[in-house]
């Protein structure tokens, strides 16, 4: 597979000139043309990033940094300047430097290591002619921070419960975020950089096991191993152990019954009776370790549930600090509230008695002034009485649909119903128009005046009372 970079290979198609003067030495004074000097360092810088990016590579060595850049029969004779640059702005970082930096060393935890040799600066930095001398392997400090954080992510995103799927073993880490890292020292790389920024703990068993254990999400201590942790790993694979004998006895199982079915084709009884014998005591023994997988994982279960019940507990704790707090900030207690509302009772009671007094004292004035209640509620009565024996006409309402006056053309006319008091004679009396309706359905007296009826033309009866009925009969006739 080619190294070379695709945006270098598209350069040299595009402008070999330009590439010529790019695969130069760097001028030994950057003041004689500083933007060239500074384009020309700011490609090589870019292009050592991107190479390492598309070679999915966290580190380089310096002597293949310059083969992988090799064009027509051309090596960048400036290379070595850009390390150095590089290593100033602190884009990247020797070996030996990443090494010493994270506490403990990465020989203890047994890695295998990519340190060959330390770096070698024997370049000479003022005429830039042996820039290609400088040996060593370099970190690219961006891309291993990309590569941490995807590895950090993939874990989180496997994880649970933190009690017990924060400690995990490297190889099943490493299994699981193979298409993240390219080969096991980038992801021993990666490992050490988690381990500088406190988010993961290396150990090595008894046995010889590397063990991990991640810090939980959103803590900023670095995580320690004690023997909880390794009891949960231990449980954890003696669960993995298990599935894996099943499947083994499973597959077994089936192997002896399509056997014993072969022999009884075969007329071969006896050998058809031994298989089957064994055929049981496999069944026996997977059966006996399925209820001791159940056992297990239900265990397991319950240490995850403890997780869930601590952080319940912790809540109410929380809870109920908060609202003793606020309590006591608010000075809110029983003795308070209960001579709050003794307090209100005697204020309502002050209240009703002021109200009592003021009544009585209102009835005593009334008295005094010569006010008698009992004829007042006398003389009430009496002209409710008087008001109910008069016949009050305005109260009246009428209906126009029973007046039949919708098919009258002319108020001014009015025909006398046969058999009426005036007899051939016809009332002389004026009728008015009413104002607009607001309904059609629907108007009251007051919506047109009554017309002067003459009294003449009335025959005399025994009281008025009863003329006064007539009166109206014949006006609204």
């Amino acid at each position: 597979m080619d190294s070379t970079p695709k945006r270098l290979r598209e350069s040299w198609g595009n402008n070999e000139m330009r590439m010529n003067s790019l695969y130069s030495p760097f001028r030994a004074n950057r003041a004689v043309n500083p933007q060239d000097w500074d384009n020309k360092m700011k490609f090589w810088t870019e292009m050592v990033i991107e190479s390492c990016r598309e070679q999915n590579e966290v580190c380089f060595d310096c002597a293949e940094i310059c083969q992988r850049f090799r064009m027509k029969d051309k090596s960048p004779l400036g290379m070595g300047r850009v390390i150095k640059e590089l290593h100033n702005q602190g884009r990247i970082q020797s070996a030996t430097d990443f090494q010493s930096s994270v506490q403990g060393g990465w020989l203890s935890w047994g890695f295998g290591v990519f340190v060959k040799k330390p770096v070698s600066w024997t370049f000479n930095t003022v005429t830039g002619r042996n820039d290609r001398d400088l040996q060593g392997t370099f970190i690219v400090y961006d891309l291993l921070q990309e590569k941490s954080e995807a590895v950090l992510a993939e874990h989180y995103r496997s994880a649970e419960c933190n009690a017990t799927d924060n400690v995990i073993e490297y190889t099943s880490l490493f299994e699981r975020c193979r298409h993240l890292c390219k080969d096991e020292r980038t992801f021993d790389l990666v490992l050490l950089h988690l381990r500088k920024n406190r988010q993961v703990c290396i150990e090595t068993t008894s046995d010889g096991i590397r063990v991990l254990k991640f810090a939980s999400p959103n803590s900023r201590g670095c995580p320690s191993f004690n023997e909880v942790d390794l009891d949960i790993l231990r449980l954890k694979q003696s669960i993995q152990l298990l599935k894996v004998q099943l499947d083994k006895l499973g597959s077994d199982v089936e192997r002896y019954r399509q056997e014993i079915i072969l022999n009884l084709k075969k007329g071969n009884k006896v050998l058809a009776k031994k298989l089957l014998r064994q055929k049981k005591s496999i069944c026996r023994t997977l059966e006996n370790k399925h209820i001791t997988l159940d056992n297990l994982e239900t265990l397991l279960h319950k240490i995850q549930q403890a997780e869930t019940d601590k952080m319940i507990i912790d809540a109410y704790k929380a809870g109920s600090t908060a609202l003793k707090q606020t309590l006591h900030i608010n000075e809110l207690t029983p003795d308070a509230v209960e001579n709050v509302m003794a307090d209100v009772k005697d204020v309502l009671d002050d209240h009703q008695e002021i109200t009592d007094v003021m009544s009585q004292g209102n009835q005593s004035i009334a008295e005094m002034a010569g006010v008698d209640k009992d004829e007042l509620e006398q003389e009430l009565e009496e002209l409710l009485a008087q008001d109910t024996s008069t016949h009050n006409i305005s109260g009246l309402n009428m209906d126009l649909d029973q007046l039949n006056i919708g098919d009258v053309d002319d108020f001014n006319t009015i025909v006398t119903q046969e058999g009426s008091p005036f007899g051939a004679s016809k009332p002389a009396f004026i009728a008015y128009p009413s104002p607009p309706r607001t309904s059609p359905q629907q108007c009251t007296a007051m919506d047109f005046e009554l017309p002067t009826v003459p009294t003449t033309n009335i025959p005399e009866f025994s009281t008025p009372e009863a003329q006064e009925r007539t009166r109206q009969r014949l006006v609204f006739e």
